[in-house]
């Protein structure tokens, strides 16, 4: 029964409503040699279809286990404090309370392009960029350009290319990142009649003249 859930779930969330595949099929485009070109949910239903139990035992012990975790304590302490807890059976210690090392982003390294036809109310253009992760200056100045690209009617983005030009009926810019690599994004709903080549052409120019501005 619970397969059958996770199916219709899958169907919901990704087949039966309109753009609802974009991340399935921008992430093998971003994601070269990391788990992150796959949802959680997985890639199809035959993924869920297929799965023995088996198959579910095996992940669960390989990857949900105290070896393959982080704890985080806050508060006035410092990490003996916690280690000298934990070894008194106060709290569970793993050795992972140390941030441990990640497995490091494969990213998209060079221009890559895919295009999909759905029935979908209008034609949409999604443009991502590798950017640096949460600990990095490029985080923090990628979050501000986006604010400055399209959060409002005053934005940069919406101002050019929704009121002047009417190019989008929708458009946005906002970023994507944790403790690894991140990704600065910008996606917009395109108005009838307007090409991807025109599309992608405008929201480049506006890139751009930000990135030269002093």
């Amino acid at each position: 029964m619970q397969r059958n859930v996770v199916i219709e779930e899958f169907k919901q969330r990704y087949l039966n409503q309109p753009y609802g595949d974009v991340w399935l099929l921008f992430r093998p485009l971003i994601y070269k040699q990391h788990p992150y070109q796959w949802a959680t949910i997985g890639k199809e239903i035959s993924h869920i279809e297929q799965a023995v139990m088996e198959d579910v035992k095996s992940f669960f012990f390989k990857y949900y286990g105290p070896d393959n975790a982080i704890l985080v304590v806050g508060g006035n302490t410092t990490l003996d404090h916690v280690k000298e807890l934990a070894q008194n059976g106060l709290v569970l210690f793993l050795h992972a309370v140390t941030i441990k090392e990640i497995l490091h982003l494969s990213l998209l390294s060079m221009k890559s392009e895919l295009r999909v036809e759905r029935e979908v109310p209008s034609s949409a253009i999604y443009m991502a960029f590798r950017m640096g992760h949460r600990m990095t200056k490029e985080h923090y100045l990628g979050d501000l350009a986006s604010d400055i690209l399209s959060r409002g009617k005053s934005s940069r983005l919406y101002h050019a290319l929704i009121a002047e030009k009417k190019l989008f009926s929708s458009i946005s810019a906002y970023i994507s990142s944790g403790w690894e690599d991140g990704l600065f994004l910008v996606s917009g709903n395109m108005n009838e009649g307007i090409s991807f080549e025109t599309a992608k052409e405008e929201i480049w120019n506006q890139l751009m003249m930000m990135a030269d501005e002093k």
